[in-house]
């Protein structure tokens, strides 16, 4: 079971990448992107991190999912106000779920990994340093 849950978390997170990339060939989000339009991908990473969320991975008494992805993606393409809006969604969306320890923990735990994501994404390096940067901390956080 956690093999087919992860492909749907994996399939779901892809196409919906595939989807964004084809739909704004002519003008990708970047830094320097307006205001609305950095808003509008805000929202659409933190609704596409709400319905990874309802597709989590069951392992034992734990739920898994990819939630931090399209976070990680705005941060680092889009800058600060898109990771922002797109966290205040995912967490809006894990309260929605429940109110728990469990809810506290991720939502700790994703905003944390949104500010390292949003510290690198300033840092003056390689995107090829940064991606494997937030990548690697965020695995440390959900170790």
């Amino acid at each position: 079971m956690v093999v087919k849950e992860l492909f749907a978390n994996l399939a779901i997170l892809s196409s919906m990448i595939f989807f964004y990339v084809q739909s704004t060939k002519d003008s990708p989000l970047n830094t320097k992107s307006s205001l609305s339009r950095k808003l509008f991908v805000g929202a659409s990473g933190g609704i596409l991190s709400n319905i990874l969320m309802q597709y989590g991975i069951q392992v034992h008494t734990t739920i898994i999912d990819l939630r931090h992805i399209p976070v990680i993606l705005m941060a680092l393409f889009g800058g600060a106000i898109p990771a922002l809006v797109a966290l205040v969604l995912v967490i809006v969306g894990r309260l929605l779920i429940g109110v728990n320890s469990a809810a506290c923990a991720a939502i700790a735990s994703i905003t944390l990994i949104t500010l390292a994501a949003i510290y690198f994404s300033k840092r003056n390096v390689k995107n090829k340093t940064k991606i494997w940067s937030v990548l690697t901390l965020s695995n440390l956080f959900f170790s």
